[in-house]
This record gives structure tokens, sequence and C-alpha cells, in this order.
């Protein structure tokens, strides 16, 4: 998610241990972790999602073609049976 590499974090770490000191240092580091997974959790929650919607998207657009494909057939099927219904009478 962060691409934060050993040096940016080390530094990072150095300034929370000057501004917050090494008694609040613990706290803050346990609660820094906790938003971070909470953040993780809802971007994952969101992507899974919007995943779901896409895949159900794609489902409902597909139902759609083959229910053009089953009418269409329809029509073509009623268009023959008028056809041969036509025929039987001129017969």
């Amino acid at each position: 998610m962060f691409d934060i590499g050993f040096s940016e974090l080390l530094l990072f770490g150095v300034i929370a241990l000057i501004v917050l000191g090494p008694e609040k240092l613990p706290q803050a580091a346990r609660t820094a972790g906790q938003w971070y997974a909470k953040i993780r959790r809802t971007v994952s929650t969101l992507q899974s999602e919007i995943e779901a919607e896409l895949d159900l998207a794609e489902t409902r657009q597909q139902m759609q073609k083959e229910l053009a494909k089953i009418r269409q057939t329809e029509a073509d099927m009623r268009r023959e049976m008028a056809e041969m219904r036509g025929n039987m009478k001129a017969f």
C-alpha cells in the first residue's frame, strides 16, 4: 500500500522519538498500527465489494445477451410457424 523503505521508516522513528518522547512512543505506535489495520480492512472490504459488483454487472450483461438470443429465436420460430400455417391453408 505504502512504498516505504527501511531508511524512511528509520527516519520516521527517530523523528517520532524526538517529538513524542520515549514514554508516549509505544502508545502512539500501537494507535498508529490500529489505524493502519483498520484502514487496510476498510480498503480490502471496499475492493471486495467493487469486484463483486463488477462480476454482477458482467453476469447481468451476459444474461441480457442470452435473453436477446432467445427472443430472436422465438421470433424466428413464430415467423416460421406463420409461414407453415399459410402454406397449410393454401394447400
